[in-house]
């Protein structure tokens, strides 16, 4: 299977045993398959997040980061 310049979304492949999720995950670790952010948001501006998805101008995803 060819993944060069395909649009791989996580919802599409997971089942309920995840064996697309595991696939996925190992494709990642190879540098087959990244994921594009569009943008990062700390988990304290997540309203702006909110806001920014919420206009559909993103080119990719948009990442709350959640740091312990």
């Amino acid at each position: 299977m060819n993944y060069k310049w395909s649009f791989v979304s996580i919802k599409a492949l997971t089942n309920p045993n995840q064996k697309h999720l595991i696939e996925l995950k190992e494709l990642a670790e190879k540098g087959n398959v990244r994921p594009y952010i569009d943008k990062s948001f700390p988990l304290s501006e997540i309203m702006a997040a909110h806001e920014y998805a919420d206009k559909g101008r993103e080119k990719g995803n948009v990442v709350i980061e959640i740091i312990n």
